[in-house]
């Protein structure tokens, strides 16, 4: 019994220890940073970054304002005791941007102003808002995944873009040769241009509004209950497998429907 006792006074004197400790150290951090005004101030710094960078990926809840220029530059924005949590990596030609450690509740979002001189891929996995502009050259490849939502507008003569999940990709892609769409998931993706040939893939519940592509040749494969709409103004080939439906625009002259389920195809 006595040893009982002794165990449970020194858990006891061991726990007020702890408890004490704890405060000590969260009145310290309180004072320093996270409640403080000046911690939650809004702050800007500048990153080091070459420009040999032609390929990103960014992870994680921050804003990207990504612009073609020179020379190459790189700021981060948030609040100050949030910046230290925003990584930004060079390796070559490649950028990694993401966070590392624990967010503590920011009242105003991350952001990264990036400039580069050149851009061929672009790798989005981030519930945050992504926006690209100015950027023109032979290929590129967009590619977003999970709920947040991407605004591309550039000139390339070969363009991919794809969604995974359910973010909102919106794409003006200007004059191209060659675009690739692919919409996997329960997204919405909307692409505006012209271009020679156009291949979309469309697989789940999501959406594809390309009526302001306008293309001269469509392969359209779509499964599931998602929608698409695409401008052909001589050929489309299309194949549905689902109960999604299909507008096609431009009145093509040549036409081809693989139809299994109960979708729809409709002419204008």
């Amino acid at each position: 019994m006595r040893s009982l006792l002794k165990i449970a006074t020194s858990l006891l004197l061991l726990a007020f220890v702890l408890i004490g400790i704890s405060y000590s150290m969260l009145k310290a951090y309180g004072t320093t940073s996270p409640a403080s005004s000046a911690g939650r101030a809004l702050a800007g710094e500048t990153r080091p970054i070459d420009g040999m960078a032609h390929t990103v990926e960014i992870n994680g809840p921050i804003d990207l304002i990504l612009a073609q220029g020179q020379p190459a530059s790189l700021k981060v924005r948030g609040e100050q005791r949030s910046l230290a949590n925003i990584e930004t990596i060079q390796d070559g030609s490649e950028l990694h941007i993401g966070t590392k450690g624990m967010l503590l509740n920011p009242r105003h979002r991350l952001r990264v102003e990036l400039v580069l001189p050149d851009l061929q891929e672009l790798v989005v996995n981030s519930s945050g808002e992504t926006r690209v502009q100015g950027f023109s050259g032979d290929k590129l490849d967009l590619q977003l995944h999970g709920s947040g939502n991407l605004d591309f507008s550039g000139r390339y003569r070969t363009l991919t873009a794809g969604i995974h999940g359910s973010g909102h990709l919106n794409l003006n892609a200007g004059n191209s040769d060659h675009v690739t769409l692919e919409m996997i998931g329960s997204g919405m993706l909307t692409a505006a241009g012209s271009c020679k040939d156009l291949n979309a893939e469309v697989t789940g519940s999501g959406d594809l509004d390309a009526r302001h592509l306008s293309a001269d040749k469509v392969v359209l494969n779509q499964r599931g209950s998602g929608g698409s709409q695409v401008f052909a103004r001589r050929s489309a080939d299309l194949t549905l497998r689902g109960s999604g439906d299909v507008l096609v625009l431009g009145r093509p002259d040549q036409r081809t429907v693989d139809r299994n389920g109960s979708g729809d195809v409709s002419w204008e």
